[in-house]
């Protein structure tokens, strides 16, 4: 398969090197926002050699001949060098996000059918109703988000063994979710990293937070949980919804400053002693890779099921594609260990979705669900259903007739993604960057205007320049 990637920083070089050790023959496009690209000896210009990928996907057979680069640091003159463009096959998109929708529009200038693969977040939130006019008037294009942690090993694990414990104990109903992923992302910022100026911190780990939160919860409760404005938010972030009846307590915490919140739900499964201490202070030093990430749900039956991502930190071999499931209960203490590296999961799958003319039976994320499953497992097909959900779907060119699916975008996150950056905005300015949790007031729908009204109203496709 012939695949473009635009874009050559971290994230494109990771794409590009793990396409190429699964054997595709890769093209890579240059941006104004590429730094300059080192070539050494036995390294293709661009590549990152990257280990633990294993052994390519069925499917994915290797292509002859060597990996190119072509263009000019113009933001989007390098895809003015890509010889025929109709013969490429997918584009993966890996820039800054401001820079995402105007190559978009150029793709499709170039290939009225190109299938697209874009970062997360697709596009700033004000961009959201010009990609979906643009979108709307290419019908035979298709573009997904690519959403990492929906394809996750350990993220699906994880939702099975949930699933089974809660099905065998009475009344096994989610009480609580804890979703937290902090790292201390100051040294790669000093280095050059995006900034994201439009949704702030949740534009780096949000997506991938709430695709944890997409596969354990029921559809309903989830789709309720985006629509239902938090009852605090505070600038670190952390994100207290959900409550009362209907839903469970849900509370999402990242920093970008490597300040731990919850230190004591996952700092024990860590094996290296240095991490443990780290974690046990609440502070990942600057320069240190350490990531704490989990995902932890406890049941009304006090019963406690914690993912742990990458607990083995610095003393196994392939750490970062090791995870650990915990489960807790009256019967004890039990770990479901599981391999599998997200990025190369949610690509291959992608590229499935992108350019099979049906969706392959066996791709996560794009099969066709069961009637228990989670609802990133939504399809993606051009004609839905009467009861597909409105915010997922377009008009047909005419404004008529057959309408698109367009849930591989994930607009109703995008739209969480835009009311939470709107709130992060006003508690920094409240709290002047401070991050001392117990100074945080309460910040209810009563004490100011909230943006989820609006959001709800596009979400619902009351917004009619949604569909241009």
């Amino acid at each position: 398969m012939r695949v473009a990637v635009v874009g050559l920083d971290a994230a494109g070089a990771r794409c590009s090197a793990l396409l190429r050790a699964e054997g595709h023959d890769v093209l890579t496009v240059r941006s104004a926002a590429d730094p300059p690209v080192p070539t050494t000896a036995g390294t293709p210009t661009g590549s990152v050699p990257i280990a633990g990928f294993g052994p390519p996907r069925p499917g994915h057979r290797a292509t002859a001949g060597e990996p190119d680069e072509v263009g000019d640091p113009a933001a989007v003159g390098g895809l003015a060098a890509v010889d025929d463009p109709a013969g490429v096959d997918a584009w993966i998109v890996a820039v800054p996000t401001p820079l995402r929708l105007a190559l978009v529009r150029r793709l499709l200038r170039l290939d009225p059918a190109a299938r697209v693969l874009l970062e997360q977040p697709a596009c700033p939130p004000g961009d959201l109703p010009v990609l979906l006019r643009l979108l709307t008037a290419h019908p035979r294009a298709r573009v997904l988000v690519n959403d990492i942690y929906a394809h996750s090993p350990a993220v699906r694990l994880f939702a099975r063994v949930l699933r089974d414990v809660s099905d065998s104990e009475p009344g096994g109903r989610i009480a609580r979710v804890t979703v937290e992923f902090t790292k201390n992302r100051e040294r790669d910022i000093a280095r050059g990293r995006f900034v994201d100026s439009h949704y702030g911190v949740a534009g780096y780990e949000w997506p991938h937070m709430l695709a944890v939160v997409r596969a354990i919860l029921p559809p309903g409760e989830y789709e309720s949980y985006l629509r239902t404005p938090p009852v605090l938010v505070t600038p670190e972030m952390r994100v207290v919804g959900g409550g009362g009846p209907r839903l469970p307590e849900i509370e999402l915490y990242s920093s970008v400053r490597g300040r731990i919140g919850f230190p004591r739900i996952a700092g024990d499964s860590f094996r290296y002693p240095l991490a443990r201490r780290r974690i046990a202070r609440g502070h990942i030093p600057y320069g240190s890779e350490l990531r704490y990430r989990f995902a932890d749900v406890v049941l009304t039956s006090g019963t406690r099921v914690t993912l742990v991502f990458e607990p083995h930190y610095q003393t196994g071999q392939d750490y970062k594609n090791t995870h650990a499931v915990h489960v807790r209960d009256a019967a004890g203490h039990r770990t479901h260990l599981v391999t599998g590296n997200h990025l190369r999961e949610a690509l291959l799958d992608g590229l499935d979705a992108l350019t099979a003319d049906t969706p392959r039976p066996d791709a996560p994320g794009f099969a066709a669900p069961g009637p228990d499953a989670p609802v990133r497992d939504a399809p993606v097909r051009d004609a839905p259903g009467p009861d597909a959900p409105v915010h997922d779907v377009v008009p047909g060119p005419d404004g008529r007739g057959a309408r698109r699916d367009l849930s591989g975008l994930r607009l109703p996150e995008h739209y969480h993604l835009a009311a939470l950056a709107g709130c992060g905005a006003d508690a920094q300015a409240d709290e002047a960057g401070t991050c001392r949790p117990a100074n945080h007031r309460r910040r209810r729908r009563e004490d100011r205007p909230s943006p989820w009204p609006a959001a709800s109203a596009r979400a619902e496709g009351r917004d009619d320049r949604l569909t241009g």
